[in-house]
């Protein structure tokens, strides 16, 4: 297993090749990408067809940090964001689901694409 983070700003490039990861996360931390469709096409372009990009988030941030559309939606909102940033980056079969409701501590939500 290679776990390895790239420093997406100022410009958002992976420096890996076409077709040469078999799954990408970004834990948690969507919610502060300033260039976030132009990141997901480069997650796309590196994962092999089929493989999934799974995008986690919970009910915390950090609001300045935070963008500002990100600060203004609920829950269902981030997701449809995210998904909307999937959709934008070419990603298909984009599901949604909650791994932890927020019933016994904070939420955690994943929407997952496919390349």
């Amino acid at each position: 297993m290679v776990r390895q983070a790239y420093p997406l700003t100022p410009e958002p490039v992976l420096p890996l090749e076409n077709d040469s990861i078999d799954a990408v996360l970004c834990c948690v931390s969507v919610q502060y990408l300033q260039k976030p469709i132009e990141v997901f096409e480069q997650v796309r372009r590196v994962l092999k067809p089929g493989s999934p990009f799974i995008v986690s988030y919970s009910n915390r941030c950090f609001p300045t940090k935070a963008v500002a559309i990100w600060r203004s939606l609920d829950l269902q909102g981030h997701a449809a964001l995210i998904k909307f940033y999937l959709d934008g980056a070419g990603f298909s079969s984009i599901e949604i689901r909650a791994l932890s409701d927020g019933v016994r501590g904070d939420p955690l939500i994943v929407v997952i694409g496919h390349a």
